[in-house]
């Protein structure tokens, strides 16, 4: 049986640009966008998910957008504009 790995943080599972994505939560090359990460690293039922949740809506309103999914799908939105909400918010 294989070990699923856990991840700590959200920044661990997007390390790179190679590890994220635009329109999909999870694609067949393994890449995750922003909320796709944050599910795998927070299950839902998780009160700490909550906590992201709500942090990640703030950070991303403040620049303008709806919700974290417009901001990750925005075609001005770059990897290094998630690795600085990522930064920001100590995620």
């Amino acid at each position: 049986m294989k070990k699923t790995k856990t991840y700590n943080r959200i920044s661990d599972v997007l390390k790179t640009n190679r590890q994220w994505c635009k329109g999909n939560y999870h694609n067949d090359h393994g890449r995750y966008c922003l909320m796709g990460a944050i599910s795998k690293v927070y299950p839902w039922s998780n009160d700490k998910r909550f906590n992201i949740d709500r942090k990640v809506n703030k950070y991303v309103r403040s620049l303008g957008y709806e919700c974290p999914i417009n901001f990750n799908d925005a075609k001005s939105t770059t990897f290094k504009d998630i690795q600085k909400l990522m930064k920001k918010l100590g995620i």
